[in-house]
């Protein structure tokens, strides 16, 4: 008897296992969609308590603590009052870091190089625990059909719609391509190394500036992305406040009237009615106060790359960071493996060549993989010092060691690298990474290289 109820018992839990999963596969997904990513990270904890290592649960959970990681970063930048799509476009705001669409704040905290420091190092803290939880997933099939693009963030932390963002607009906003409608994304196995591979990706980027003390870079650059902070370029912010008020005086006035260049180009004639002069003065003074303005962005960009000479303040950081980015390429390989087994073609976000993605304008063929993984092999080797880094002011037979400048690093100066005299402690002879490599990823990534280095990570 005990045994016939123990079978029936059995039996009962396989037959609901289906009907709960999807259930928990729609709530979870209705919480993401609602901005409500703590109470879809709850929901997914709680399933595993009820259902111990069910693959679908341990995948969401890790999810969950994935895009919270993103949304504690959000909200960290949106509480220093960051301006996510400052005036003039500014070449400092294409910073990925600094390209979260995070909603405007009026009252924001006074920006600091310590206040952004603690800002990373939670970041990189959520992010290990996001990557930990999903290295749990047990081997084998998972299943979690997520409206993806609807996914809404709270940067703000007001439960506001009106404030959150969507994934569809963070995907746009650092990888640069065009917002679409991704859909109904069926994420499997083959997505759980690449979100894992993800983590680690970020986590290196987190080590490898908060390594160094990048504190005089911020103070003395970042003013108009923070603007409502007193840091010690705060003066130049005031002083193109003036030559965006002369813009936006001016509007619509701002472009030169073709009547002027046929005037001037044409006729010859160079008569102008008391109004056209002052026509023609607003269209000179704006495309002035324009030109100022892209200037300043350029300068702000050339005093960036002046100010990279970052001392090194955590050294451990920097080896942190060269294994971070040696884990993505292992799970990089991991993931494509699991996708290339796949015999479905079911709204896969990594989608093999005999399937279809989520991207129009980006197709994955065997030529974009053969290319991808030719990259991660040089990659690897040039992490590892098998391969050095050619440098123009050394002979073909002598490069830099990566490795090296991971494991043995010193103050970082971008102008003395690039110019010679920085990259001097690690060059040494042997064979250098090819240039063939990236030129060929480059050809093969249709849709622009860039775009696909973040889908891919």
């Amino acid at each position: 008897m005990w045994r016939i109820l123990a079978l029936w018992l059995t039996l009962c839990l396989a037959l609901q296992t289906p009907a709960a999963a999807q259930t928990f596969a729609e709530d979870f997904d209705r919480l993401l969609k609602s901005g409500r990513i703590d109470a879809a990270e709850q929901a997914a904890a709680d399933r595993l308590d009820t259902v111990p290592g069910d693959a679908q649960a341990q995948f969401a959970l890790g999810a969950a603590q994935f895009l919270g990681a993103v949304e504690g970063l959000g909200r960290g930048l949106y509480r220093l009052g960051l301006i996510a799509e400052p005036a003039d476009d500014s070449l400092i705001a294409q910073l990925p870091i600094l390209r979260l669409p995070v909603p405007p704040n009026s009252h924001p905290q006074p920006m600091t190089p310590e206040a952004l420091r603690a800002i990373l190092l939670d970041f990189g803290s959520e992010l290990a625990r996001a990557e930990k939880t999903l290295a749990a997933v047990p081997p084998g099939p998972v299943e979690l059909p997520i409206e993806a693009g609807e996914i809404r963030l709270d940067f703000a932390g007001t439960g506001s719609p009106a404030t959150m963002r969507t994934f569809s607009t963070l995907w746009a906003g650092i990888s640069g391509l065009e917002p679409e409608d991704l859909g109904s994304i069926r994420f499997d196995e083959g997505d759980v190394p690449w979100l894992r591979g993800y983590a680690h990706l970020l986590e290196a980027v987190t080590d490898l500036v908060l390594a160094h003390d990048f504190d005089r870079s911020v103070d003395l650059t970042f003013q108009d992305l923070f603007p409502s902070s007193s840091l010690a370029s705060a003066p130049l912010r005031e002083a193109a406040q003036q030559q965006r008020l002369i813009v936006a005086a001016i509007g619509a006035d701002c472009e030169m009237p073709e009547w002027y260049y046929d005037r001037v180009y044409g006729t010859g004639s160079g008569d102008f009615t008391p109004e056209e002069k002052e026509r023609i003065e607003s269209a000179w003074a704006c495309q002035s106060a324009m030109t100022a303005l892209w200037s300043a962005s350029v300068g702000d960009l050339v005093a960036f790359a002046h100010l990279l000479d970052w001392p090194v303040v955590e050294p451990a950081r920097m080896v942190s960071a060269r294994q971070h980015l040696l884990d993505m390429i292992a799970l990089s390989r991991q993931s494509w493996a699991l996708v290339l087994a796949e015999t479905d073609d079911d709204r896969e976000w990594l989608p093999s060549p005999r399937q279809i993605g989520p991207f129009s304008n980006m197709r994955v063929t065997d030529q974009t993989l053969a290319a991808w993984n030719d990259f991660l092999d040089e990659a690897e080797a040039v992490l590892n010092g098998t391969l050095l880094i050619p440098h123009w002011r050394f002979p073909s037979d002598q490069g830099l060691n990566i490795r090296r400048m991971f494991e043995e690093p010193r103050r970082f100066d971008l102008v003395l690298l690039l110019t010679g005299s920085g990259a001097i402690p690690y060059i040494e002879k042997g064979a250098l990474a090819p240039d063939s490599t990236m030129e060929g990823a480059v050809r093969v990534l249709d849709g622009g290289p860039l775009a696909y280095f973040f889908w891919f990570n």
